[in-house]
């Protein structure tokens, strides 16, 4: 008799959308992956997660590949100590948005080699090489996509 291993991976967010929900929900159906959301509120719009959503603090022992989801993640995500794989997914360039932000602040984001970069977008991808890194294309949470990039990470690990 085989035993199947699942793997987990987890994603802090603050707010869920009805995106990343249908994108994680296949990568459950796929039975590849167990996707683990951590939020401060685990409130949902439309579709029903079929994933575990956890409260934020839960993520400070999680040992997965952990991915962030904007500035203020981030930087939680680069106090998790226990994490192996930490990978930041730029959805838009909310520091354009923002005033009072130091460009030494963003260096220690965009520039931690401690963290890898995933981006929604090319344009993205461009504006962010200002700190020469490399950059992962992940359109809108394409579950094929992360799928692949969990695969080489745990093949790494």
């Amino acid at each position: 008799m085989s035993t199947t291993v699942v793997k987990s991976f987890g994603i802090i967010v603050n707010n869920l959308d009805d995106n990343l929900i249908t994108q994680l929900n296949e990568i459950v159906k796929d039975f590849h992956y167990c996707p683990i959301v951590f939020t401060s509120n685990p409130a949902y719009g439309n579709i029903k997660p079929i994933f575990t959503i956890l409260q934020l603090s839960h993520a400070w022992s999680f040992t997965g590949p952990l991915i962030s989801t904007n500035i203020e993640t981030t930087r939680f995500l680069n106090n998790c100590v226990v994490t192996k794989n930490k990978l930041f997914y730029v959805q838009e360039l909310e520091w354009a948005k923002l005033n009072n932000i130091s460009y030494s602040f963003l260096q220690q984001i965009y520039n931690n080699d401690n963290i890898e970069l995933i981006s929604n977008d090319a344009t993205n991808i461009f504006l962010i090489n200002i700190w020469k890194r490399s950059i992962i294309n992940i359109n809108n949470w394409d579950y094929t996509k992360l799928t692949l990039l969990m695969d080489k990470l745990y093949e790494i690990n």
